[in-house]
């Protein structure tokens, strides 16, 4: 989903509207064409909340021996946008956002993915949605790393191309529409749409509907306020060949005020989406854990940084003289009130993607968050 309704990829969170209102009872004898597609323009601003669940299992065997990759978080999401660039049609090109507030829960541990304040720029490449951590005032800066941020920021964040499906297409109304009715989601549209993700979604799978729940006004101006649901399940997502999906399942919930006159933007959309996915690969080699030893000596200060959402990350060197850079979110449960402190034995797999992290009781030398 990749425009207006869908700058959320998939769902939407009730979420009450600040400064609105519901028009009186006559109201409810209106018959509107529902539009949601609206023409962006360079300039124009809208808020954005999302709230998202996923949840992705990888297993690979060679006869009875299983090796299980599991990767399951949570992402609360609140930003400002602002549109920098758009397709011929009036799409999401390219936009600024505006941080308000950006969470992230992965193993009930919560930490504060980006600091309220900051400012991201996201672009289009190969379809796939690239994030810019821009300079104050500038539209350039540092490309985002591949990382857990990243992939969340990809959830809550979907842009347009040329020719791209719209959301009247799948989620509006031709037929007029009076308070309380509901219309089902264009399902051959939205699994077009999925397709140009490279998502494939089976018709038998795919259920879904939109109704006018009200008409409101947000800052003087008047608007249909929608809501709506759809589920997809036994979808198949971008996967390494040889994966084969044993199970997976997407239920989305989403609403949003747009205004009655079509020329003006959408002023609010709220998201909520939640997102399981397992798969296997059978009669491969399984790579051997590797294991880097860590010594690590960080001040209550320092680690109080990571609260405040300044960094992210440690950075450690291991004994062995590499450099090691961890979450500092694995170490949550080593904090004391001195800081974290102790030698550590750091688990990887064969491609030094993180596993696990246990303590040994040698203090170390300090190392440095970043």
């Amino acid at each position: 989903m990749n425009s207006d309704m869908r700058m959320f990829p998939l769902g939407a969170a009730a979420l009450l509207l600040a400064g609105s209102f519901v028009a009186g009872a006559a109201d409810k004898d209106r018959a509107f064409s529902i539009r949601m597609h609206r023409e962006s323009r360079p300039g124009d601003k809208f808020r954005l909340a999302v709230k998202a669940s996923m949840q992705l299992v990888t297993e690979r065997r060679v006869g009875e021996q299983v090796e299980k990759d599991n990767e399951a978080f949570d992402t609360d999401f609140v930003g400002r946008v602002t549109v920098l660039e758009t397709t011929k049609g009036g799409g999401k090109k390219k936009v600024a956002i505006v941080i308000d507030k950006f969470l992230i829960t992965e193993d009930k541990f919560q930490f504060v993915a980006l600091p309220k304040g900051a400012r991201l720029i996201a672009s289009l490449k190969d379809r796939e949605v690239m994030i810019i951590e821009a300079l104050a005032g500038r539209n350039d800066g540092k490309l985002m790393a591949e990382g857990i941020e990243l992939d969340a920021l990809r959830q809550v964040i979907s842009l347009d191309e040329e020719g791209d499906v719209t959301d009247d297409d799948i989620f509006g109304s031709i037929k007029k529409q009076r308070v309380g009715d509901s219309w089902p989601v264009n399902k051959a549209k939205a699994i077009e749409d999925f397709r140009q993700d490279n998502i494939r979604v089976k018709a038998g799978g795919f259920k879904g509907e939109t109704s006018l729940d009200g008409v409101v006004k947000v800052r003087g101006i008047e608007c249909y306020r929608l809501k709506g649901s759809f589920d997809a399940k036994g979808f198949r997502p971008p996967i390494p060949r040889g994966f084969r999906v044993e199970e997976s399942g997407l239920t989305a919930r989403y609403s949003g005020s747009f205004p009655v006159d079509t020329k003006l933007p959408e002023l609010e959309t709220t998201v909520e989406m939640r997102m399981h996915f397992r798969a296997s690969l059978r009669n491969i080699g399984l790579g051997m854990d590797r294991r880097i030893h860590v010594n690590l000596l960080l001040t209550a200060a320092q680690v109080r940084d990571y609260y405040r959402g300044s960094v992210r990350y440690v950075v450690a060197h291991a004994e062995d003289g590499r450099t090691v850079r961890l979450p500092i979110k694995v170490l949550h449960k080593y904090i004391s009130n001195d800081g974290i402190r102790g030698r550590f034995v750091v688990t990887t797999d064969a491609k030094f993607k993180f596993k696990s992290i246990t303590t040994q009781s040698l203090p170390g030398r300090r190392d440095h968050l970043g």
